[in-house]
C-alpha cells in the first residue's frame, strides 16, 4: 500500500473518526462536572477552551491510534475494511 493511502487511513480513522468526536464528548463531560448545565447551553468560555484543547490532544492521540490501527490492517487486511 502506498503512503498516500497509509495517511488518508490515519486521518479518516484516528483523527476523524475517533480524536474529535472523543474530544467533543470530552469536552462536554468535563464541563459538565466543572460547571452546570445552564452555563454549558449558552456555550460558556470555558466549553470553547476545553473543547479546543482536547480537539488538539485527541487529534494527536487520534493520529497514533490510526496509526496503530494501520499496522493492524497491513498485517490483516481482511479483517478491517
Amino acid at each position: 500500500m502506498k503512503s498516500w493511502d497509509k495517511q488518508r487511513f490515519i486521518i479518516k480513522h484516528g483523527i476523524l473518526e475517533w480524536g474529535i468526536p472523543v474530544a467533543i464528548i470530552y469536552a462536554f463531560i468535563i464541563t459538565l462536572q466543572e460547571k452546570d448545565l445552564n452555563k454549558l447551553i449558552f456555550i460558556s468560555d470555558y466549553f470553547l477552551i476545553n473543547i479546543a484543547i482536547s480537539c488538539i490532544a485527541f487529534s494527536i492521540g487520534g493520529y497514533f491510534f490510526g496509526y496503530f490501527m494501520w499496522k493492524i490492517r497491513k498485517k490483516k487486511p481482511d479483517k478491517i475494511e
